[in-house]
């Protein structure tokens, strides 16, 4: 059997898409796909984007909190991706990132990602 094991989508590498764009995020994976612009030859390519296409989803972000409050890792899953969450956690001053959540509030949405989705 030479099964596609399927590809992985890299959400958020370029901008916090869980932290600002969860709404546009969903609205393209219900839709089906992606028009992605190439931020050097600026050309746009359709990503489709299906549970037969895409094996997992990888986010990238420092706050999960509209993520968590959105439900979309547990919509995702049940359309049947899988997820991987790359959360940076930076120091307690607010001083390079004034717009953070504090420390505290980051570490509780860590706990909610692993309780959910495990470790």
């Amino acid at each position: 059997m030479n099964r596609n094991p399927g590809k992985i989508l890299s959400a958020s590498r370029r901008t916090d898409i869980p932290a600002f764009y969860m709404d546009w995020f969903m609205d393209h994976i219900y839709s089906g796909f992606f028009n992605v612009k190439n931020p050097y030859t600026r050309i746009v390519k359709k990503i489709e984007v299906s549970k037969d296409i895409i094996h997992s989803i990888v986010f990238w972000s420092k706050n999960y909190d509209a993520f968590i409050k959105a439900r979309a890792g547990e919509k995702l899953t049940q359309l049947g991706f899988n997820l991987y969450f790359n959360f940076t956690i930076n120091s307690q001053s607010p001083f390079l990132e004034p717009n953070l959540p504090a420390l505290k509030k980051r570490f509780e949405q860590l706990g909610k990602l692993v309780s959910v989705f495990g470790p």
